[in-house]
């Protein structure tokens, strides 16, 4: 794997990509990422290729996650193929034995490294339960647009950013990833104006604008102010 040290959005984009490849569950890739997040702050991350790192973290995610139709050789044939795109893919040999091996041994150094601990209160419980609240308000808007897909889509994405996923509450980023997509959609609640209110009774309009705004600004690179 390349030894050249990435940004971390882009790290953060690789391991996206790759469960996009892997049809690996989203809670996966972010547990993933959050795992990478950690470890690019500590001295393990000027020691040991991040791209290493990354697979590794993936590979821990998998199991943590319980996404069990993935294998390490999966994670490490996607990885390799996103990174090398004009490479022939890793054979059955020596050398994909070899990753696997290092892959193993450095699973452990990782779990070290974090003492152990993988857990983090991702916003998906939330926003599966604000969605299902709303599919009861609006059952025909549901049926006839991707929302529920779109909504989980624009959370995984957000990602690229962990900072902001970690500055705002679980509930927040629901409610907010939740209006980007009804926006985007022109899909409004009916008989409804502040269902958020309703849902999370803690934000205000001024920070739900807000916080699309810097949604928009921080994971799509979009600053509406210049529109």
């Amino acid at each position: 794997m390349s030894t050249n040290r990435p940004s971390s959005r882009k790290i953060y984009e690789l391991l996206i990509r790759a469960g996009i490849r892997l049809e690996a569950h989203n809670k996966t890739v972010c547990t993933a990422i959050m795992m990478m997040y950690r470890l690019l702050q500590r001295n393990i991350a000027r020691e040991i290729c991040n791209y290493t790192l990354a697979t590794t973290s993936l590979v821990l995610a998998v199991k943590h996650e319980e996404d069990n139709t993935i294998g390490i050789r999966d994670v490490v044939n996607v990885i390799h193929r996103i990174l090398h795109p004009n490479d022939v893919p890793l054979k059955i040999d020596t050398q994909l034995w070899e990753i696997r091996r290092g892959i193993a041994k450095l699973e452990f150094v990782v779990l070290r490294e974090l003492d152990f601990d993988l857990y983090f209160e991702h916003p998906f419980k939330a926003m599966c339960m604000y969605l299902d609240q709303l599919r009861s308000w609006m059952p025909t808007e549901f049926n006839a647009h991707p929302v529920t897909e779109s909504c989980f889509t624009v959370l995984r994405d957000c990602y690229v950013a962990p900072e902001f996923i970690l500055d705002h509450s679980a509930e927040s980023m629901a409610i907010v990833v939740i209006s980007v997509v009804l926006k985007g959609m022109d899909i409004s609640v009916p008989h409804c104006k502040e269902w958020y209110k309703v849902l999370h009774k803690t934000i205000t309009e001024s920070k739900l604008r807000r916080l699309e705004g810097d949604l928009l600004r921080v994971v799509y690179e979009i600053n509406l102010r210049d529109r």
